[in-house]
């Protein structure tokens, strides 16, 4: 009769999807059997059950290996908690700096900015499921759970296969409203769409050891895992929420800064009785030192634009909120718009929407 401690181990190294003479060759060599002992083992395997072929002739339902366990909906549940968890790392470290670029530089870089952190995503998650299942069989939450993903003959899948199931399986599963996942549960060999696309099946890797504690752990991180999206969506709102504050606090500063221009270039009329002849913020009256205290208040110059001729002026700047300018001129108007000098009369152009005329 076959030793019951090698019939056991021989079992789970089938259930692995090892071939007999490896086995063979591992229990002889390594282990120290007696050839004899291991030959019948396999015996009295073959006397209570079909052995498993890895090659299946064609037509035909490969025959599974001894013990053979599916893993379910719940568990491989956890498992992709798990990974989601692993994932969001660096996915967050990412959006973060993404955050920081777009304070520094608002503007049209939120778009451009939102576009990449999503592409990001993207790439890091398929990437992610693609490797660890083509090159370990299984991702770390399913090394959590003691799972991992075979062929339906019970081989390591093709890279091919491996393709086919994280994106256009996984696509197809998720656009039908997750359903192509939930049927997992439901399934003979629990398999989800993306499995029956890939020809896959997710099994224990060892079924006769228990993955209680692996489980708990993956349970509890489940349970983070909604904290960490909360806590990353209230970091989003808040970097947006501060990056709209800057922009609207740096716009107040432009039109106090060009207010007090327009002050001075009454004064300096009431002193000279010119606004004086110049198309440059650093020439004509805008070189007097009375200009250049306020000009200082702003982190860069080269965002107003100065006129004057003689009998009028016109100053505006850029906002940072919108990209659009702000202006005022020698006539008393202030609004949206651009500084204009036609060589003769120097004024703002006020789009109508936003015409402000006020008296000095």
């Amino acid at each position: 009769m076959a030793n019951t401690q090698l019939l056991e181990y021989v079992k789970q190294q089938i259930a692995q999807g090892l071939t007999k003479e490896s086995i063979q060759q591992n229990l002889v060599s390594a282990g120290g059997w007696n050839l004899v002992d291991v030959n019948d083992a396999f015996a009295t395997l073959e006397l209570n059950q079909p052995a498993h072929n890895p090659v299946a002739p064609t037509g035909t339902v490969p025959t599974p290996p001894v013990n053979v366990k599916y893993a379910g909906f719940w568990v491989r549940f956890v498992a992709i908690m798990v990974d989601s968890l692993i994932i969001a790392i660096p996915i967050a470290m990412t959006q973060f700096l993404l955050g920081l670029i777009l304070i520094k530089n608002p503007g049209s870089a939120t778009q451009t900015a939102g576009a990449l952190s999503y592409v990001v995503s993207l790439l890091l998650t398929w990437t992610y499921f693609t490797l660890m299942t083509y090159y370990s069989g299984a991702t770390l939450g399913k090394m959590l759970v003691g799972i991992t993903v075979k062929s339906d003959s019970f081989e390591k899948l093709s890279f091919g296969k491996v393709l086919l199931r994280e994106t256009l399986g996984k696509f197809v599963s998720q656009i039908i409203l997750c359903i192509g996942f939930i049927i997992a549960g439901f399934t003979a060999k629990k398999q989800g769409l993306h499995d029956m696309f890939a020809h896959s099946v997710v099994i224990y890797k060892d079924p006769a050891k228990p993955h209680t504690a692996g489980l708990v752990v993956g349970i509890i991180i489940a349970c983070i895992l909604p904290m960490i999206a909360i806590f990353g969506i209230m970091s989003s709102v808040v970097l947006v929420a501060l990056s709209s504050a800057r922009q609207k606090g740096q716009d107040a500063q432009v039109r106090t800064v060009l207010s007090q221009l327009r002050t001075q270039a009454e004064v300096y009329y009431g002193d000279n009785n010119t606004y004086s002849k110049t198309r440059s913020c650093s020439q004509g009256m805008f070189a007097d030192a009375s200009f250049a205290s306020v000009f200082v208040q702003l982190k860069d110059k080269n965002v107003v634009t100065c006129y004057a001729e003689g009998e009028t002026y016109a100053i505006s700047a850029v906002l940072n909120s919108s990209g659009s300018s702000y202006c005022y001129d020698s006539a008393a108007v202030s609004g949206d718009g651009v500084a204009f000098d036609d060589g003769s009369t120097a004024s703002c152009k006020i789009m109508s929407s936003s015409l402000n005329s006020t008296n000095i």
